[in-house]
């Protein structure tokens, strides 16, 4: 197996292993999340959400995951 091959096969088991752990900012909210991974980007970005209430558990996770993802990059709207 090449280098390139085992480590895609080892970002693909580390993606895996995040995915069962549920990441501590969390606790502050979806949108204290978002602004915790915008703050870590190399890149400006700046957080759009508004929401009345904390959504349910397994939708904030999966937005979170989502933002993390670095796939979904193209998805950002840039104004």
């Amino acid at each position: 197996m090449a280098a390139s091959e085992e480590l895609a096969q080892s970002l693909s088991e580390l993606r895996e292993l995040a995915r069962g752990l549920h990441p501590a900012v969390l606790e502050r909210g979806l949108g204290a999340a978002l602004n915790a991974v915008a703050a870590r980007s190399k890149i400006p970005i700046r957080v759009s959400y508004d929401a009345d209430r904390r959504l349910p558990e397994p939708v904030e996770l999966a937005g979170y995951f989502v933002a993390c993802e670095p796939r979904f990059l193209p998805l950002v709207r840039v104004r």
